[in-house]
């Protein structure tokens, strides 16, 4: 799920309106500057497309971006991994790390054509993530899911966890914002798990 849904997941009530420019130039540093911080991303982030997206999507959800699957049926480029950026006033540090915390979407994901993960060693490492979750980040994830249910959601807990949630995970550790809201949510296993994942971002990736 994009970061758009989840902002609606968790009751976002809007942001004033701005008047921020996002130059291509812009993007197309920030993803490169994304993918030597992250080499295992970089070989992913040349192939996608990164663009721009509606702003006022940002404006009424506060949803920073939009990631599709190559494989999703309202990818605007299909074949290919693509993120809409909608909060144009991102620049520097936080765009880079907004992109790079929503390619790990497709990290963890499965190609349909061939059921095979993208990163096998990352989705086993993440599915352990979300194993050693404490009670209470497990009822948190319930209330997050119920929300989405309410919102007009329709895939099962398990689907939702594993195209969603499960991302939502990693991300709020490896490529916080700026509120970090994330920090006090990982028990001991979780952290030790996500610094391996964080050494494995830091490894140089291939194209399956």
């Amino acid at each position: 799920m994009s970061d758009a849904e989840a902002a609606f997941e968790e009751g976002f009530t809007g942001k004033s309106m701005p008047a921020p420019s996002l130059e291509d130039a812009d993007i197309e540093a920030a993803r490169q500057k994304a993918g030597e911080k992250y080499p295992a991303l970089a070989p992913h982030l040349a192939e996608a497309v990164v663009q721009k997206g509606d702003p006022n999507v940002y404006y009424k959800t506060g949803g920073h971006l939009e990631f599709y699957s190559p494989w999703e049926s309202e990818n605007p480029n299909p074949g290919k991994v693509t993120l809409e950026i909608y909060n144009h006033g991102l620049k520097g540090a936080a765009l880079e790390d907004a992109i790079a915390g929503d390619m790990l979407h497709h990290l963890g994901s499965v190609n349909p054509e061939t059921g095979e993960p993208v990163d096998a060693k990352w989705r086993a490492m993440r599915d352990e993530v979300i194993a050693a979750r404490s009670p209470q980040s497990k009822a948190m994830d319930e209330r997050a899911y119920a929300n989405a249910v309410t919102s007009g959601d329709t895939r099962d807990l398990n689907t939702w966890m594993d195209y969603s949630r499960a991302d939502a995970h990693v991300r709020g550790y490896i490529t916080p914002d700026k509120e970090n809201n994330w920090r006090d949510a990982y028990t001991p296993e979780q952290k030790a798990k996500l610094e391996e994942m964080k050494a494995h971002l830091a490894t140089r990736g291939t194209v399956q």
